[in-house]
């Protein structure tokens, strides 16, 4: 130690040592004082108010969907979700706030208590609360009690239309499958802010109404799918007789390539989706690819004849009784025998060895670009998720047999949807459009948005081309494959098809595709229908015999709604849906007439008594008339302007009440 050190008393060494602490002490205290207040002022400041507030998301409210006549298929349920944080709270508080929910929700106290975990400090109360009980609970005004918006999707009509439509996950709120799916953008709308005060658990303490950001509701879609075509389908399609199949109906305008009515058998219920498997809820008319079998044999004709290679329906063709070997070792095969058989027969009565002996008169390219003209081996671009391109091998990889087999629907592999989107363009007058499933959007207020004309892809034959398909397809329901889909006083043409499926990599003879794909009126055709049902080999399992019928059953179900389109039948005045016979109440507001905007919330819902409607969103007017269990028809979009039950009328559970949109419907939607 030095003598420096050994002159200062022990005193005076405390005393130094003690000031030198202080010293370092007063040094960093001003040294972060400086930090906070000046080198990191704005970071220290933006963590406290960090901590002190926050954000929490609001979900918006998610567009409609309709039919194509405004019928409404899809709509949301304002549920509401109630959380209780009760952490910090004394226990009479905590009892009071509980006795004030049990006197709105008529609950026991009990029910709530149980609710309320040891060691966990928020509880939540009530799921999926609606209409006057939501109302209430927010005018308890209670800061510890947090009513949060959680919609849930309905589908009104529980299974209709299911593998159109699609459906929400309940956990994420995106869309899965369907419309749902590739529309979600549209449909979802923009997620709002709600800024929030914190206690100091980090819990929210109360709400930031003036730093708030409202969300934006989705869009509203509106499809071109006809609800009075596609029930009646998927009633066939669940009948008795038929239920057992794997089918798939596509019913399409070809004029534009809108489709009507699209089922598969097995159909799922959205609201429910989870009980269903992946396999139920996938969509095989755009997902599954099959061998269309003998209704290829119309696309290998029309492309025979707009190449002008045949000049003469009459031209006889030597079809060799059935039974024809082209190469060694490869026998072809007609289910119906014949020696001889005119050019418009060979399509008929549908015979292989006729197909295969006309359709050398092309070259492997000709026919190969024919196909691809008409759009196999693409995707359709129909707005469904997960569709196929199919399969078709370029010419190069061909066999020597591969043109004679494509020329009657083997070594091909297509989808329903690219089938019938080909056959519009063969009876249309050789268009092919791109097929469609959504008319328009719309804007929340009701306006619309977007529009989806028809689309022209290309002009693949000439109208000459198209009119004479049209006339053999005639024949080969009045005298071929084809005769059990004819009906009595319409003219109707189509083709039948049946393919062996294939199992294990090997055709078999246990399970056949069975096709029929048709056409009404002839003359000018304004519905085809595909039918492709897979069923066992045996009984009836042809075209002819399974599918061809069922095309009949379904076209009767259309000529049912549009009896004019029988020859001699004027158009008749429209039919009233049952649903809508009333005569609706006296202070029905037209369109025209100004509605003020009403909010749900100040209308007295009474179980037994019709409150006045108008001026409510469809949702708001949706929600109470599910509280009062009143079923619903809607027709139009927008706010309510009519409704068919008048207000301070008399209702009960299950009453029909029809409801009116300030936007109505238009042919131009």
């Amino acid at each position: 130690m030095s003598d420096w050190f050994k002159s200062i008393s022990p005193e005076t060494l405390k005393i130094r040592v003690t000031i030198a602490a202080v010293g370092g002490l007063f040094v960093w205290i001003v040294l972060t004082l400086v930090d906070l207040q000046i080198t990191n002022h704005e970071k220290y400041l933006f963590e406290a108010k960090r901590q002190q507030f926050g954000t929490v998301p609001v979900k918006p409210e998610r567009g409609l969907i309709y039919d194509r006549d405004g019928n409404l298929l899809v709509y949301n349920s304002a549920d509401y979700t109630v959380n209780f944080n009760f952490r910090g709270l004394t226990k009479k508080t905590i009892q009071d706030i509980i006795r004030k929910v049990s006197k709105v929700t008529g609950k026991d106290t009990a029910y709530y208590y149980a609710k309320m975990k040891p060691g966990r400090y928020e509880a939540v109360l009530e799921k999926k609360i609606t209409g006057s009980t939501v109302l209430a609970l927010k005018n308890l005004d209670i800061s510890a009690l947090k009513v949060s918006y959680e919609p849930t999707r309905i589908y009104h009509y529980g299974n209709l239309a299911s593998h159109v439509l699609g459906y929400v996950d309940r956990k994420t709120l995106k869309g899965r499958d369907g419309i749902e799916y590739s529309f979600e953008k549209t449909l979802a709308g923009v997620e709002g802010v709600q800024s929030v005060r914190k206690n100091r658990s980090g819990s929210i303490a109360s709400l930031i109404e003036e730093m708030t950001i409202p969300p934006v509701q989705g869009k509203s879609v509106v499809l071109t799918i006809d609800q009075g075509i596609q029930k009646p389908i998927e009633d066939i399609l669940a009948d008795e007789k038929t239920k057992s199949l794997k089918a798939t109906v596509i019913i399409m305008d070809p004029r534009t390539g809108e489709v009507l009515a699209f089922a598969n058998s097995g159909g799922y219920d959205p609201n429910h989706y989870s009980s269903s498997e992946t396999r139920v809820r996938k969509n095989s008319g755009v997902t599954d690819i099959y061998e269309p079998g003998s209704t290829f044999k119309g696309i290998t004709f029309a492309s025979l004849i707009d190449r002008g290679k045949l000049t003469s329906f009459t031209e006889i063709i030597d079809t060799d009784n059935g039974v024809y070997s082209p190469f060694k070792g490869v026998v072809i095969r007609d289910v119906h025998p014949y020696p001889m058989l005119s050019v418009s027969d060979v399509l008929a009565k549908s015979s292989n060895v006729g197909t295969m002996k006309l359709v050398q008169r092309i070259t492997d390219e000709e026919f190969y670009d024919d196909l691809r003209k008409l759009g196999f081996g693409s995707k359709t671009n129909i707005q469904l998720p997960a569709e196929t391109k199919g399969r078709l091998a370029s010419p190069a990889s061909w066999s020597k047999l591969s043109k004679s087999s494509l020329s009657y629907g083997y070594e091909i592999g297509v989808s329903p949807i690219q089938l019938i989107t080909a056959y519009a363009a063969i009876i249309n007058g050789g268009v092919l459009f791109e097929p469609r499933l959504v008319k328009s959007v719309l804007n929340p207020d009701g306006s619309v948005y977007e529009e989806y004309p028809a689309k022209e892809i290309r002009k693949v034959y000439t109208a000459r081309t198209s009119e004479l398909m049209r006339g053999l397809l005639v024949r080969a329901v009045d005298n071929g494959t084809g005769k059990k889909a004819a009906i009595e006083g319409i003219s109707i043409g189509g083709k039948t098809g049946t393919s062996r499926s294939i199992i294990d990599g090997k055709y078999t003879k246990e399970r056949y595709n069975s096709s029929f794909v048709g056409f009404f009126p002839a003359e000018n055709p304004e519905y085809i229908v595909l039918v492709v049902a897979e069923s066992a080999g045996k009984g009836l399992y042809t075209g002819g015999e399974l599918a061809a019928p069922l095309f009949r059953e379904i076209a009767l179900k259309i000529i049912e709604k549009r009896p004019e389109l029988l020859r001699g039948n004027s158009a008749p005045e429209p039919k009233q849906d049952e649903t809508v016979q009333f005569s609706f109440a006296k202070n029905e507001i037209t369109p025209s007439e100004y509605i003020p905007m009403k909010e749900a919330g100040k209308i007295t819902v009474r179980k037994t008594i019709m409150p006045d409607l108008t001026g409510l969103s469809i949702r708001e007017a949706l929600d109470i008339c599910g509280e009062m269990k009143l079923r619903f028809k809607v027709n139009g979009h927008g706010r309510i302007v009519s409704q068919s039950v008048a207000p301070e009328s008399r209702v009960k559970p299950g009453d029909m009440v029809v409801l009116g949109g300030s936007h109505h419907f238009t042919e131009e939607n």
